[in-house]
């Protein structure tokens, strides 16, 4: 019959991600019809085989991709009926991975799942994907905690929930749970100025400006009160080493011109500069304050004044809670997820 062999020709295309992602949003009929040239009855045949197939599902009136079956005819899916999730991570050494996967795992526990981890090397984007790769194989659903950015649209292909922790989601692909960057930078920047600084930098990993919003946040706030910033109020690396000599530059000019307020991308950034001045005997953080970001418990220095605070418990539950949902079939409003986050002394 001829929907017949038209519904194996779509469930093909669906397989081969022609239709997108998992949970991601199917055509209606009408759209369906026109596009097939095809009658509505036909149509609606179609969407019957797809529905008792489990591959489409209808959520109120829209259509939507199902998970179940897109992975179903793998072995090892169909072997396991552990309720599993997956989580990668690219530093196994990193205090705030550290903290963010325990939070996880209690948080997937209180949901009665279990958690395979994939530590990936963070220099090494190959190793990504493979970690993707044998979690999306084994797990239910996803969660990774590097910046899919960095991986182009890879991430996007593949066909089951996917949560991205500390980042941005991807509209119609997969959501993200993060503090909002932009604000979290406007506030550190109306702190600093309370403070009564007079010079301002920020100092980031290397990333483009599109991803860092901290940066974009801070850089608005200080023009919005008058503020001359430019390229010279901000210090990006990729090495300790280059972090040391750009640092110690910038903060040696900026210092002699009165106080200096300082943002750190994030609090292991600030333990770095911390390092530097103490090794490199500089008084700087005497006649500075330094305002950090994920407030992880890694200080024994009175230097440290500031970070940006959240709760890691809130960021996990959210994440895990978002990543069952879409595994028990709800996937409406594929979207970026804020935290609450506050400003928190650290002496």
């Amino acid at each position: 019959m001829k929907y017949l062999a038209i519904a194996n020709e779509v469930e093909r295309r669906i397989l081969n991600g022609e239709y997108g992602v998992s949970g991601g949003k199917f055509p209606s009929i009408r759209e369906f019809k026109s596009k097939e040239n095809v009658s509505s009855s036909t149509a609606i045949k179609i969407y019957g085989v797809l529905k008792e197939n489990g591959l489409i599902s209808l959520k109120g009136k829209n259509y939507y991709l199902t998970y179940a079956l897109i992975r179903r005819g793998t072995e090892l899916y169909k072997n396991n009926d552990k309720r599993l999730i997956g989580m990668l991570y690219p530093d196994i050494d990193n205090k705030f991975y550290i903290l963010m996967s325990k939070a996880v795992k209690a948080a997937a526990k209180e949901k009665g799942y279990e958690v395979i981890s994939y530590y990936c090397d963070a220099n090494d984007p190959a190793d990504a994907i493979v970690g993707m790769n044998v979690l999306s194989e084994v797990t239910r659903g996803v969660l990774f905690m590097c910046s899919h950015k960095d991986y182009g649209d890879y991430f996007r292909r593949y066909r089951i929930p996917l949560v991205a922790i500390g980042a941005s989601g991807e509209d119609g692909y997969f959501d993200g749970v993060q503090v909002d960057g932009f604000g979290a930078g406007r506030i550190v920047a109306q702190k600093l100025m309370s403070e009564k600084c007079y010079k301002f930098l920020m100092v980031s990993p290397e990333m483009n400006d599109e991803e860092n919003t901290r940066k974009s946040g801070f850089k608005y706030e200080l023009e919005r009160m008058n503020e001359q910033i430019g390229d010279e109020n901000f210090i990006s690396f990729s090495t300790d080493a280059e972090l040391k000599v750009k640092f110690l530059k910038k903060a040696d000019e900026f210092i002699k011109e009165g106080r200096l307020g300082v943002f750190c991308y994030h609090d292991l950034v600030l333990k770095s500069i911390l390092d530097i001045c103490q090794a490199h005997g500089r008084n700087i953080l005497e006649k500075s304050y330094v305002i950090g970001f994920d407030n992880l418990p890694i200080f024994d220095n009175a230097g440290v004044y500031s970070s940006v605070a959240y709760s890691f418990k809130d960021m996990a539950k959210k994440s895990v809670g978002l990543l069952i949902s879409r595994i028990n079939g709800d996937y409406d409003n594929l979207t970026t997820h804020f935290i609450p986050f506050h400003l928190t002394s650290k002496i």
